[in-house]
């Protein structure tokens, strides 16, 4: 196992929340006779996330860029304070808070969207309402460029040729098919059209085009839906939040050798090759699968049904309506299509807008011990709509759920093994309801309270207690599980939840870029931690039944010599 050895005072809440041990005799508390506690500056609301690889499961550990839009851009800022809308992170992780002058709640939500962006990864992004203090995780799912892809999910490459003033010399059409539906999504770029980028600046040479399309019906493809469905939306100026239920989605990019990106066509030539549609702006042409459900109509789609057409640019992460489309069917493919012609591109969607009621029913989950973690999937019954979330404490109360049928999985997160599965006609009306879960954990879960205090040479009874730093934790003597965010640290406490015995547990936190972890394994009288890390510092109580850490440790020198420094 790696040394941690970190130079912010951060590393101390690290080091303590993975020294997991305790017992049933009392100890006297090592905060006992101290002169002075000192609290670090305290975050009142942190968002804490994660970024994973949607073939893995995993978090990317490449450079990720993300920058933060939304009604709350201006009070986003770093942990230590300082004002910020553009991070980075190299592990997958990442955090930051709400300035202390917002105070979030439901009938006003802090309202944030991430974007999300990394070589070799198709963007995406998150819209976020923070609706109370305290901690918010999130996870973005990131589909990898080139390589397997999940189910329901194709992509293709063709090459659009262009001349010293950006006009293309040949027409050309991209398609793809996905296997598992036959469903089959083109664009047809004619000769004669003018590319520019989002400056109007003029791509030439060989440019490439990318397509990737997303099948509305298959739920390994819909989790990966980009901008997820819970949306925010513009129609004709007219901004909105809302769920969306797909129809299918296709990315659409064209780049040239240095990765600039197309944004906008120009029809400067109408003299065209001779092509089926012969049109002078591209055109894009996505099949529907026939299962598809038309949720106005509540039936399979037919010829004549109408869906609305929604584009999202890369960095607003906000769909806008282009049209109402009509469905049409091929009677040589059998086949249901819509159809379209462009002047700029982005992600396309065909999606029907569904609506939702504020607060939803309320299900309380029994037969597990709590504080445990479960994954609790929302899906269409038909698919075509997707939401996750991870509960604790064994009560989901629904917010803003929409107002159709769907499907509630519920999954262990620590194994993925899953514990149950219910339809639920509405979510908004059904109240409040007892869910048993027959299929138990491994072993009965611990819960771990962790209490942390750093101190300086120069003034050792001067204790201080970290604030807002985040936690994740994963179970990785089951091979393979989630990384599970535990929330942060408050003044100098964190409760680790669900913790399961003999198991060995990897223990991370990120501040400002870095990432830092540590491997424990938890017995009923001791823990085996990571052999380069002293234990000398730490002392253990049973107490009211809880089981609770009291460590107590020296500051990095960094900390200690502003500190000491100011105390002269």
């Amino acid at each position: 196992m790696k040394k941690i050895n970190p130079p912010s005072f951060f590393i101390l809440l690290t080091i303590s929340f993975i020294l997991l041990f305790y017992s049933s005799c009392d100890i006297k508390s090592p905060v006992e006779d101290v002169n002075i506690i000192f609290n670090a500056k305290p975050i009142t609301t942190i968002i804490a996330g994660d970024f994973v690889d949607a073939n893995t499961g995993l978090p990317i550990s490449k450079t990720i860029s993300l920058s933060i839009e939304g009604t709350a851009r201006a009070n986003i800022a770093n942990l230590t304070g300082e004002l910020k809308s553009a991070f980075t992170t190299k592990n997958g992780f990442v955090s930051f808070a709400l300035t202390e002058d917002i105070r979030p709640a439901e009938e006003s939500p802090a309202r944030i969207i991430i974007i999300a962006k990394a070589s070799g990864y198709k963007t995406n992004s998150l819209p976020i309402d923070i609706t109370h203090t305290g901690s918010v995780s999130f996870s973005i799912p990131m589909i990898p460029e080139g390589g397997t892809l999940p189910a329901g999910i194709v992509t293709g490459n063709n090459t659009v040729k262009t001349n010293s003033q950006g006009i293309t010399t040949d027409a050309s059409t991209l398609n793809i098919t996905e296997p598992s539906s036959g469903i089959n999504s083109s664009v047809y770029v004619p000769s004669g059209v003018k590319i520019t980028d989002k400056d109007g600046n003029v791509l030439t040479g060989n440019l490439t085009a990318s397509m990737t399309y997303y099948n509305p019906v298959s739920e390994d493809a819909i989790k990966y839906f980009p901008g997820g469905f819970d949306v925010y939306t513009n129609t004709n100026g007219t901004r909105e939040q809302t769920a969306f239920i797909t129809a299918g989605v296709a990315e659409i990019t064209i780049k040239d050798g240095s990765g600039r990106e197309a944004r906008y066509f120009e029809a400067v030539s109408t003299k065209q090759k001779k092509a089926a549609s012969d049109t002078t702006s591209p055109l894009i042409t996505i099949e529907i699968p026939a299962n598809t459900i038309n949720p106005e109509t509540g039936q399979q789609i037919k010829e004549g049904d109408e869906v609305d057409l929604w584009s999202m640019l890369p960095d607003s992460a906000e769909w806008n309506w282009e049209k109402r489309s009509v469905i049409q069917y091929n009677k040589t493919t059998q086949k249901f299509f819509v159809t379209f012609q462009t002047t700029h591109l982005s992600t396309w969607n065909f999606d029907w807008k569904g609506t939702f009621c504020y607060t939803g029913g309320t299900i309380t989950f029994t037969g597990i011990k709590f504080p445990y973690p479960l994954r609790i999937v929302l899906s269409g019954n038909n698919g075509q709509f997707y939401r996750e979330t991870t509960i604790m404490d064994g009560i989901l109360t629904f917010l803003r759920p929409p107002n159709f049928p769907v499907k509630i999985s519920v999954y262990d997160k620590n194994t993925g093994q899953l514990l149950g599965e219910k339809l639920m006609d509405n979510l908004c009306t059904f109240g409040t309801m007892t869910w048993e879960l027959s299929t138990q954990p491994p072993e009965p879960p611990v819960e771990i309270i962790v209490n942390a205090e750093g101190w300086c040479p120069c003034q050792p009874d001067v204790l201080i207690r970290p604030n807002g730093n985040p936690v994740w934790y994963q179970n990785i003597t089951l091979g393979w599980s989630f990384w599970i965010y535990a929330g942060k640290i408050e003044n100098g406490e964190i409760t680790i939840p669900g913790i399961l015995t003999t198991h060995n547990y990897r223990y991370g936190t990120w501040y400002e870029g870095e990432w830092y972890e540590v491997v424990a394994r938890v017995y009923d009288d001791h823990a085996e931690i990571d052999g380069n890390l002293s234990t000398s510092n730490i002392v253990q109580a049973y107490a009211t039944g809880k089981n609770i850490i009291y460590f107590k440790g020296q500051l990095s020198d960094q900390i200690c010599n502003q500190l000491c420094s100011k105390s002269k």
